[in-house]
């Protein structure tokens, strides 16, 4: 156990996708809710939907395509950066910056 702790960047190495992971999920939950919600009132105001179930299948088609496209970001950083040896990167910015000039923008989508 401490041979593959130690291998991995000890105790710290276990917590190395943290930051990344929170900062997914609140790019995740933040994206979701907004937009699923702007897409309702609005296609509630606009009179173009009813309040029922084909609404709530729009916002939230609308609602995925929108989160998918604010969180790749975050998951190719954070795939790269969790699983480079420790000391490659700075921290999960640094390995941002790495891969934006290695790869510019296309690289977040892969």
């Amino acid at each position: 156990s401490s041979g593959i702790n130690a291998e991995y960047g000890g105790t710290r190495g276990l917590w190395s996708g943290l930051g990344p992971s929170i900062a997914r999920l609140s790019i995740c939950n933040i994206g979701e809710v907004v937009t699923y919600d702007s897409v309702k009132t609005a296609m509630l105001q606009r009179e173009l939907m009813r309040d029922s179930f084909p609404l709530h299948v729009f916002a939230a088609v609308c609602a995925g395509f929108v989160t998918t496209c604010l969180t790749s970001p975050v998951d190719v950083v954070k795939t790269t950066y969790v699983n480079s040896t420790p000391g490659t990167y700075s921290g999960a910015l640094g390995c941002g910056r790495a891969l934006a000039r290695s790869g510019g923008f296309k690289v977040f989508y892969k």
